[in-house]
């Protein structure tokens, strides 16, 4: 697989995340907000894959467990501290405004509590931390792949998102199927087992769930859920996993890696995204809470349009902060301090 897949792979997961953050603003009341909302929430899933796929495909095979893990902490450890620390301190200054303050705890904020997108690297970090046995699991036949898969599958969907996003334990049940997916996804692009078929009946499968989940049950956003239990069945969780094969298998297929070669105005952009996607996965959060009341007269005219217009904002505002901090502090120390 060649670069310009990558790349928009890495674009699409940080637009789908950014997306998703900024669903969360305004009140949606149509088939059309439903519809919008499901469709990017809970991207999360596909981000995990993403990781997961890149990981088997890229790094695995070129470097060892304990190399792989060192450059795993030196790229996602310094940025968490500091934007922690970014958003402890500015919401220390809310609270001399006279807002209301979350009084945080020390583990809270080691385990990604300071900002809601900072869950993923402690969980991320003990993933990677399996890596031994997720490559046992990657060199299985696809047949007991999915005898794994599917149990685990079937407890996600039951169990839905942790409603403290800083439950390890709740996360790592809820994820793990997503990471191994991913992997699922790196061994049939491998093995060029993927046919056009698969990929069309996956992606008819998830937009059926879509509108099922949407149109008729009117579930909408992520199932958070108090503690570990069984409950409803979480068909953003189905959708997400089926989306998720669905473009990590197109985006990996060569006929798409030509498409984009053939287009350079827009594999130009999605590389530049791709770039600084983990720069804007740790920053955009600072944001989101300006461009809701940036954004929220447009809501009373548009949910969606409120949505994408926060979105937009979202990522212009974290490239236009991360060149301009790369071009002041030099590319070598923006790294640590904001992933980029």
């Amino acid at each position: 697989m060649r670069l310009a897949g990558i790349d928009a792979m890495r674009s699409l997961a940080i637009i789908l995340v950014v997306a998703q953050h900024t669903s969360l603003m305004g009140d949606d009341k149509t088939a059309v907000d439903y519809l919008y909302k499901n469709l990017v929430a809970n991207s999360s899933v596909f981000f995990v894959a993403l990781s997961a796929f890149l990981a088997a495909h890229i790094s695995w095979p070129k470097q060892r467990w304990t190399d792989f893990m060192r450059k795993k902490e030196a790229l996602l450890i310094p940025p968490f501290v500091c934007i922690s620390l970014l958003a402890l301190s500015k919401a220390y200054s809310k609270c001399t405004l006279g807002l209301y303050c979350q009084d945080y705890q020390l583990i809270e904020v080691g385990l990604g509590g300071a900002l809601f997108p900072l869950w993923y690297v402690p969980f991320i970090m003990v993933m990677f931390s399996l890596t031994p046995m997720l490559k046992l699991y990657h060199a299985q036949s696809l047949w007991l792949q999915a005898l794994v898969l599917i149990p685990l599958c079937y407890l996600s969907m039951r169990i839905g998102r942790p409603q403290e996003l800083t439950h390890l334990a709740h996360n790592l049940l809820y994820f793990l199927p997503a990471f191994l997916l991913g992997l699922s996804c790196e061994k049939l692009h491998r093995c060029r087992s993927v046919s056009t078929a698969l990929i069309v009946s996956l992606a008819v499968a998830a937009i059926g769930v879509w509108l099922y989940q949407s149109l008729h049950l009117q579930q909408f956003g992520n199932a958070h859920h108090p503690r570990l239990g069984f409950y409803a069945v979480d068909w953003l969780f189905v959708q997400k996993a089926m989306l998720s094969c669905v473009l990590l298998l197109l985006l990996s297929d060569l006929r798409v890696e030509q498409w984009l070669q053939r287009h350079p105005s827009l594999l130009k952009p999605l590389s530049q995204l791709a770039m600084m996607s983990f720069g804007i996965f740790f920053i955009h959060g600072l944001f989101t809470y300006e461009l809701y009341l940036l954004t929220k007269p447009l809501a009373h005219i548009s949910y969606v349009l409120s949505s994408v217009v926060a979105m937009a904002l979202c990522l212009a505002l974290a490239c236009a902060a991360l060149t301009i901090g790369q071009r002041l502090i030099g590319k070598r120390y923006s790294r640590y301090i904001a992933g980029y």
